[in-house]
């Protein structure tokens, strides 16, 4: 199975939510790319970039496009940016 959005959109899940103004999903490959103002937020963490690749089987994350990351916890807040990549 594979699909594609344009605009606009939102995926919420179990692990994490994204939102991007475009998507594709290969279900053979077993990954999301995203691109276009993209979001990431899972379990405290905000990530944002131009484009973002997801694999779903390892759960790896890898933010393209001067990503930028916040982390919040309970103790504090941690904040990256400046960088390629960023692998969550």
């Amino acid at each position: 199975i594979t699909y594609r959005t344009k605009g606009r959109t939102t995926i919420e899940s179990s692990r994490l939510n994204l939102v991007a103004d475009f998507f594709d999903y290969d279900g053979v490959a077993g990954t999301v790319t995203c691109n276009g103002s993209v979001e990431v937020r899972q379990e405290g963490v905000l990530a944002t970039g131009e484009s973002m690749v997801y694999t779903i089987a390892t759960g790896e994350i890898i933010m393209k496009g001067a990503p930028k990351v916040q982390q919040t916890t309970t103790t504090g807040r941690s904040r990256f940016e400046g960088m390629e990549e960023f692998y969550l």
